[in-house]
C-alpha cells in the first residue's frame, strides 16, 4: 500500500522544524517540507501548480505571519499569510479531497475571560495580528460548512522550541548577559512546546488518514493546545531559572511598564479538554516539557 503524504508549510519555523525533525523517525506517512521561499502559499496560481504536481493526502499549515507588533504597521503582510493563504489552502484541499490542519492562535480572543477558553467560545481579536489570524479562522469555517473541506482548527499559545526565537530562547541568553531581568507578571496564559504539538498533530493524521476517524464532539471541528499549567510570563522565566541555575534577580512587573505596539491578551488561557479527549492524548506539563527542550537546546 502507498504511504500517504503530508505537506507541511512554513516548513523553518518552530512547529515546520519540529516536524521535520520528527519525519525522520519511522513515521507511516512521506513527508513534503516548503518554506516561504520554496513555496510561496499567498500565490493562489504557484500553490496550485505544486499540488498539480504532487499527490498529497493532508497539509499542516505551519505557516504564519507571527511578528505581533510589526503587524500594526505591516498588515497587507498579515493579512497575506494568516487570512488569503489560508483560503488558497482551503480552496485547493476542497477540490482535491484533503485533509487541512490549520493552526491559530490563543490571540482570537480578547484576553478578558476569568476562566479558560473552550475551543467554541466567542472569539474577539485585538490588534492586527489578532484579527489576521482570527480572519483566516473565519475563512475556514465558512469552507467547511460550505465546501465539503475536512479541516481540523488547532489554537496554540505562547510556542517555545530549541528552533526559532521565542521566549525560552531570549531568557537564556538574558540570564547569561544580565544579574536581574523584569518580567510581566500580569499576563496569563499556557506555554506550547511545538514537539509536543508536532507529535500531537502527527497522531491525528494517522488516525484520520490512516484509521479513518473523523468524527468529532467540536463543531468546525476547533482544538486547543497548549502544556499543561497555567502561569504569567514571569512564572516561566522562574521555571527557566530555575531549571539552568540562574543566581541573578527576577523582578516581576505590570504590562505597563513594558509598553508594545500590540496589545497582549491579559488572559489567554486555552482549555485542552476536548483534544485529549477526541485524540485519546495526554499532553505533559509545561515543567516536564520545558525540561525537554532546554535538553534538547544543550545537545546541539
Amino acid at each position: 500500500m502507498n504511504k500517504k503524504t503530508i505537506l507541511v508549510t512554513g516548513a523553518n519555523g518552530q512547529l515546520g522544524s519540529e516536524l521535520h525533525q520528527l519525519s525522520k523517525r519511522n513515521t507511516p506517512f512521506n513527508w513534503l517540507f516548503c518554506s516561504s521561499s520554496q513555496l510561496d502559499i499567498t500565490n493562489i496560481e504557484m500553490l496550485q501548480n505544486y499540488f498539480n504536481t504532487q499527490s498529497i493526502d493532508a497539509v499542516i499549515n505551519a505557516a504564519a505571519y507571527t511578528k505581533v507588533d510589526a503587524a500594526e504597521t505591516d498588515q497587507q503582510s498579515a493579512i497575506a499569510t494568516n487570512a488569503t493563504a489560508v483560503e488558497h489552502l482551503a480552496k485547493i484541499c476542497s477540490h482535491q479531497n484533503i485533509l487541512l490542519l490549520h493552526i491559530s492562535t490563543d490571540y482570537v480572543f480578547d484576553g478578558n475571560h476569568k476562566t479558560p477558553y473552550l475551543p467554541a467560545d466567542a472569539t474577539s481579536p485585538v490588534g492586527m495580528y489578532a484579527f489576521s489570524k482570527w480572519k483566516g479562522e473565519e475563512i475556514l469555517k465558512q469552507y467547511v460548512a460550505e465546501n465539503q473541506l475536512r479541516a481540523i482548527l488547532v489554537r496554540t499559545s505562547w510556542v517555545f522550541s530549541s528552533y526559532g526565537n521565542n521566549f525560552l530562547k531570549t531568557m537564556l541568553r538574558l540570564m547569561k548577559e544580565r544579574s536581574e531581568l523584569k518580567v510581566v507578571n500580569d499576563q496569563i496564559g499556557k506555554p506550547t512546546y511545538a514537539f509536543d504539538l508536532a507529535e500531537a498533530l502527527i497522531k491525528i493524521c494517522q488516525q484520520i488518514l490512516l484509521d479513518g476517524k473523523y468524527n468529532f464532539t467540536n463543531t468546525l471541528p476547533v482544538y486547543h493546545f497548549a502544556n499543561k499549567g497555567i502561569i504569567s510570563w514571569f512564572d516561566f522565566a522562574l521555571g527557566i531559572a530555575q531549571q539552568i541555575g540562574y543566581k541573578g534577580n527576577l523582578l516581576p512587573i505590570p504590562t505597563a511598564l513594558y509598553p508594545t505596539p500590540a496589545k497582549r491578551p491579559k488572559y489567554s488561557v486555552l482549555d485542552t479538554t476536548s483534544f485529549e479527549a477526541d485524540f485519546n492524548l495526554q499532553i505533559p506539563t509545561w515543567q516536564q516539557s520545558l525540561n525537554n527542550c532546554i535538553k534538547a537546546i544543550h545537545e546541539k
